[in-house]
């Protein structure tokens, strides 16, 4: 018989966003994939019993049973205190079911609390901890010691708010056996403020910032002069003492009264026209520089790699930032930004390849300096002075004014010189032909200079306002938080989501056997992750099953994990014998026999797939590391094993492969399991030592 299901086709969403989040849209951009190489999990040789043991506890949030391996080694090697002990416990006991505490008795026992061991913050949450422990020992039947429970709570809420939750989190099933009810206080009045703690709203987005690659100053080349430039200067040049000379030849020199004042004339007007012709090109070229910048013409850039061993990915990642970056910095008001801002886009995507093509860096450490241009534009295109600069460096009208005036001068001379006669019209002549036509070639030059120069200037002068930039960019990300920090986070998410869901079906935590919270990172959105550590994302798709007596109920949210809000999306319920299968299927080349270990036989990507008899399945899926793994530091399996476990797969793997198989059943065995497993504990409890009163806590 096919699922029934409440909400098949929603046509609303619920945002939830808790007493301490916000519910908003937020611009974000799609920061691509990051690898953290920060030893958050990563330890050496001679680290000391301290690092390790904070090591082992960064993992606790990630992979307990990683963690277990850890601190079990920090117990063999004699480094016992309480703050050991503590997460020694917590690791035995994490997501552990209570019908398997037994298992954990021997263990358990090396590190119970004594009277003789000193008083401080750990020794008292693992008296809390042992306390609820206590209540299952003590208790009758299913029923739990009632007197020891209210102790146990009062103790419980007299910790640091960490220790609250770190035992709420990994202890959590003993809780919910001990009394169900207090665990629903503790996620309804404590969980919303926690998962929202260290500023989570202003941090959170920083996990997802790759290192930022160093401001880089362009280099300006000067700039070739044609070789016909010169030639003019030179061939102008030539003629020039000639004509000099000429009045004074055995041409005779003609009618001095003219020709002098003439001469000096036409040199007045040549050096004028100089002045003003070299003003006039710097003005022009000038306003070509500046054009350029804004994509003036038009210069698209092809998204491909210009060789020089640029890779065509950082050339494509560049050119999608640019153009995301500047959607989101688009300002509230009217305007053609896309239109404006479509050359200057091209002019920065070209100049981030060519500054960062060949300097060893991904695109997302790139992604800092976009951001600035892209913020930089807007603020100018915002007040309107985006193409301010034409009208401040169009060429003026005095000085074309004064020039083509100084020109006509020059030519005035020429013909007062002609009319001179004698060596003053050959003078004419030559200057004619050759200095004048030289003077346009000098502007040229001095033109060309003055804009390198001032390029230059200004070349440095953005690379102090990049150097600016990026130092305020560090300053930022300097409370970056770390892998441990958004495990947390996200760990808060799960209880606060699964109290959501227990309140769209009206249940409390009496009324769920068992439960699985599976997460999956939406497809577009940004990931990162620390060496060795599972993949984090921006957003994730959060499935919540619920198991009660009357069947399973599951609950789909989305998570925008950098602010905290959650939408929910659809429920279904159906009854225990309509599951057909749970498993987990892996994509990829396996290794096999006695293969060879080698980059391609790793696994790219994992599907957890519940399948229901109409034939329906409920899919989450994990992403694979082939692209971001160091080979020298992380190995592909246990990299695997690290990615199901943060997704809540193992578990709910584990949990509803027996309900799949026991089908209606799985309520009657799941009960036997649970008396049967309290029954063990309380007979093989663990014994106060020698001398130690029976109640360790009095």
């Amino acid at each position: 018989m096919p699922p029934r299901q409440e909400d098949p086709t929603p046509t609303s969403h619920t945002n939830i966003a808790g007493d301490h989040a916000t519910v908003g849209a937020q611009i974000g951009i799609n920061n691509g994939t990051v690898v953290h190489t920060r030893h958050v999990y990563i330890g050496g040789l001679g680290d000391s019993p301290q690092e390790r043991l904070r090591r082992a506890i960064g993992a606790l949030e990630t992979d307990p049973p990683r963690a277990q391996a850890q601190l079990r080694e920090l117990l063999e090697a004699g480094q016992y205190s309480t703050q050991l002990a503590y997460y020694y416990t917590l690791s035995l006991l994490s997501g552990l079911p209570l019908h398997d505490i037994g298992q954990v008795r021997a263990a358990l026992k090396g590190v119970r609390p004594t009277d003789q061991q000193p008083t401080d913050e750990w020794s008292a949450a693992l008296h809390v901890i042992w306390r609820y422990l206590d209540c299952i020992s003590q208790g009758a039947g299913e029923r739990f010691d009632r007197k020891n429970l209210d102790r146990a709570q009062q103790q419980l809420e007299g910790l640091h708010r960490e220790r609250r939750w770190e035992i709420a989190q990994h202890v959590g099933n003993v809780i919910d056996g001990a009394g169900q009810d207090r665990a629903d206080d503790i996620i309804a009045n404590q969980v919303p403020a926690w998962r929202m703690a260290n500023d989570r709203a202003g941090r959170a987005w920083k996990f997802f910032e790759d290192v930022p690659a160093k401001s880089r100053q362009e280099h300006q080349e000067r700039t070739t002069i044609r070789l016909g430039i010169w030639g003019r200067i030179l061939a102008g040049g030539i003629p020039l003492p000639f004509a000099l000379a000429a009045p004074f030849s055995p041409l005779g020199s003609g009618r001095l009264a003219v020709g002098i004042p003439a001469l000096v004339m036409f040199l007045a007007g040549v050096l004028a026209a100089g002045r003003f012709g070299a003003q006039r090109a710097t003005q022009r070229m000038r306003l070509e520089r500046r054009d350029s910048e804004h994509g003036i013409p038009l210069n698209v850039q092809p998204p491909v790699s210009p060789g020089h061993w640029v890779r065509t990915r950082f050339v494509e990642d560049i050119h999608r930032w640019v153009d995301e970056w500047f959607t989101a910095s688009r300002p509230h008001t009217e305007g053609q930004w896309s239109e404006d801002t479509r050359g200057i886009r091209e002019y920065l995507k070209g100049r981030f390849v060519s500054l960062y093509g060949n300097a060893h860096v991904t695109a997302g450490q790139v992604d800092w300096l976009i951001r600035w241009h892209a913020k930089r534009v807007a603020q100018r295109w915002r007040t309107g002075k985006l193409f301010a600069y034409r009208e401040e460096l169009r060429p003026s009208r005095d000085t074309a004014t004064f020039y083509y005036l100084s020109v006509a001068v020059a030519l005035i001379g020429v013909v007062m010189m002609l009319g001179a006669g004698g060596g003053f019209a050959a003078t004419a002549v030559l200057l004619g032909i050759g200095p004048l036509q030289a003077m346009q070639a000098v502007t040229v030059v001095i033109a060309t200079r003055r804009c390198d120069s001032e390029a230059r200037i200004l070349s440095a002068q953005l690379a102090r306002e990049e150097k600016d930039a990026h130092t305020e960019w560090q300053q930022l990300l300097r409370d970056q938080p770390d892998d441990t920090e958004l495990a947390r986070w996200l760990n808060l998410d799960k209880s606060f989501l699964w109290a959501k869901a227990c309140e769209q079906y009206a249940l409390k935590s009496r009324d769920v056997l068992s439960y699985a919270v599976l997460t999956e990172g939406r497809s577009a959105a940004g990931r990162a992750r620390e060496v060795r550590g599972p993949w984090r994302y921006k957003s994730y798709r959060v499935l919540v099953f619920l198991l009660t007596r009357s069947g399973m109920r599951e609950a789909d949210f989305e998570l925008d994990f950098v602010t905290g809000n959650a939408r929910f999306v659809r429920r279904m319920s159906f009854r225990y014998d309509v599951l057909a299968s749970a498993r987990v299927s892996e994509y990829g080349v396996r290794y096999r026999g006695d293969r060879p270990r080698t980059q391609q036989n790793f696994v790219h990507r994992s599907t957890f797939r519940l399948s229901l008899l109409s034939g329906e399945e409920i899919k989450v899926r994990t992403q694979g590391f082939t692209d971001t793994m160091d080979s020298q530091l992380e190995d592909e399996l246990e990299l695997q094993q690290t990615e199901l476990v943060a997704s809540g797969i193992s578990a709910a793997l584990q949990l509803l492969e027996a309900v799949t198989a026991e089908g209606r059943d799985w309520i009657s065995q799941q009960q036997q399991r649970r008396r049967i497993g309290i029954a063990h504990w309380r007979r093989q409890r663990v014994a106060p030592t020698a001398g130690e009163p029976d109640d360790p806590f009095e």
